[in-house]
């Protein structure tokens, strides 16, 4: 027993060592790579529950591509790629806890864009009509709360 849990090591040991030189110099997983296998898997499995080869196969063509980035020797263009997910991704999340809480606080406040600039306003409900000075681009308007 002792012999074949050496032997194990032993094997798991060069393994290692292995898919280190393999990788060395590869771009390896990143946040894209982990979305983008995250969302193929699910496009499978959705193409799966409801027979769509369409979706199967697309949900293929989501792993291979992540494989592709995740083996690639090409880091300058893999992480560019990843810094402008990152960008959008941050964004998106940060757009949505700012609707979340905008749909949370509706009924204290009155939210509504400036016509000047678009920007977005609020005002406390129950003050009747106030008038308004954007912020960002002083213009001088009158808003119902």
């Amino acid at each position: 027993m002792d012999k074949i849990l050496a032997w194990l090591k032993s094997l798991t040991y060069k393994f290692r060592v292995w898919l280190v030189r393999f990788m060395t110099g590869r771009h390896g997983v990143d946040e894209l790579s982990i979305f983008t296998l995250s969302a193929s898997i699910l496009i499978s499995l959705a193409g799966s529950l409801f027979g769509s080869l369409l979706l199967i196969l697309l949900g293929y063509a989501g792993e291979i591509y992540t494989l592709f980035r995740i083996f690639s020797k090409n880091n300058a263009k893999r992480a560019e790629e990843n810094r402008k997910y990152t960008t959008w991704s941050r964004k998106t999340r940060f757009n949505l806890k700012a609707f979340l809480l905008r749909l949370k606080m509706r009924r204290e406040y009155k939210y509504f864009r400036c016509p000047g600039c678009k920007s977005l306003m609020r005002l406390k409900r129950g003050q009747g009509e106030v008038e308004m000075d954007c912020p960002k681009c002083h213009t001088r308007f009158k808003q119902k709360s």
